[in-house]
């Protein structure tokens, strides 16, 4: 069974990769968000074109929904 300092490590190097895997991820995105138009962002499944907002409102438990239209 592990100790208390081997659990506190491992969570502290998990924290620590993850936060690596997210400053990767967002460095990434970034790089294809600028370097690409909106229609290769939309052929590549990372953009929807001709989205707009049908209704608003705000539903169960008070939570806020946005309904939209998608015109082709």
């Amino acid at each position: 069974m592990a100790t208390e300092a081997q659990l506190k490590g491992f969570i502290e190097r998990q924290r620590i990769l993850l936060k690596v895997e997210r400053d990767a991820e967002l460095a990434r995105t970034a790089l294809v968000l600028s370097s690409c138009g909106p229609k290769l962002l939309e052929l590549k499944g990372l953009a929807l074109l001709g989205l707009g907002v049908a209704s608003m409102g705000i539903g169960l438990g008070g939570k806020k929904f946005v309904i939209f239209l998608y015109s082709i």
